[in-house]
Formats: C-alpha cells, structure tokens, sequence
C-alpha cells in the first residue's frame, strides 16, 4: 500500500500540491489522510473515490472500505480556507 501511494498516487496529486498518507487499515479497511491542495478542496471527495479508491482496488482487490479521515476545514495549506 505505501508503495503505491509513493510511486503512483502521490506523484499524481501532488500536481495540484496535494499528499496522500495512509493512517491505518484496519480488517481490510484503509484510512486515508488527504493533505495539501487536496486538504479542503471541493474535488477531494470525487479525487479520493474516481481517482484514488479505483487505484487502490486495481492493485489491491482485497481492500475493504477506502475512509477519508481528513478534517478538511484545519490545517497548514488547505485548498480553500
């Protein structure tokens, strides 16, 4: 999973100056942080779910729930404050 997000998801979002970083999985489960540009963007739902979540599943079929557990109205470099 970290290889994933470092090779392929990262360099993708980070176009937009956005991170990804896996917080926790849990029975299959994956818990997402989304961080940067994708940290209060109004995409972030649609990137986590067209983008990121059908990557995952492409590389990874046994992946459960894909959660984001961003608090999307804090942080250092949200998108939109």
């Amino acid at each position: 999973m970290i290889d994933l997000l470092q090779s392929q998801i990262n360099p993708n979002v980070s176009s937009h100056g956005g991170f990804v970083a896996l917080m926790d999985v849990k029975n299959n489960d994956v818990y997402l942080q989304l961080g940067g540009g994708c940290q209060g963007c109004g995409m972030a739902t649609v990137t986590l779910r067209s983008g990121i979540e059908k990557m995952i599943r492409a590389n990874i079929p046994e992946v459960g729930a894909v959660i984001d557990v961003t608090d999307h109205d804090n942080g250092m470099s949200p998108y939109y404050k």
